[in-house]
């Protein structure tokens, strides 16, 4: 029975690493790309020590000037002052808007790709060599 569950997780897993790789492509087709700039740098305290968050500043198509704060948060930091991303943003919508990393668009995808992948294979695997075992 748990090889049951463990299997249609990673179905499941799959199919919404999927779906998150399909909007975050719908979302850079239908974007617009420019470059931003990091105007300050975040500095987030917590037990662990200190990590750095950028917020970069860029203008959308309509001159409108929009600080985004970058979601990914790293120690030692990444980014200093002055350092420059292309970046893409929804022109409805400029303050929703991504870094173009690869991992700051398919971070989400990949890591649900990966956990689908193991649970898809112990799952997969014990019925593939319960034949086997009888």
């Amino acid at each position: 029975m748990s090889y049951t569950i463990t299997l249609a997780a990673g179905i499941l897993l799959f199919f919404v690493s999927l779906f998150l790789a399909k909007e975050s492509l719908a979302f850079i087709r239908s974007g617009k790309r420019t470059v931003a700039t990091v105007v300050e740098i975040k500095e987030d305290k917590n037990s662990e020590g200190n990590s750095y968050r950028p917020i970069f500043s860029f203008k959308t198509d309509a001159g409108e000037e929009i600080k985004y704060t970058y979601p990914f948060a790293t120690n030692p930091r990444s980014w200093d002052i002055g350092d420059e991303a292309t970046i893409v943003y929804n022109p409805f919508n400029p303050y929703h808007a991504r870094v173009l990393r690869y991992f700051s668009v398919f971070g989400w995808s990949i890591a649900c790709m990966v956990a689908a992948m193991v649970l898809i294979v112990i799952g997969g695997g014990y019925y593939l060599t319960l034949p086997l075992l009888k």
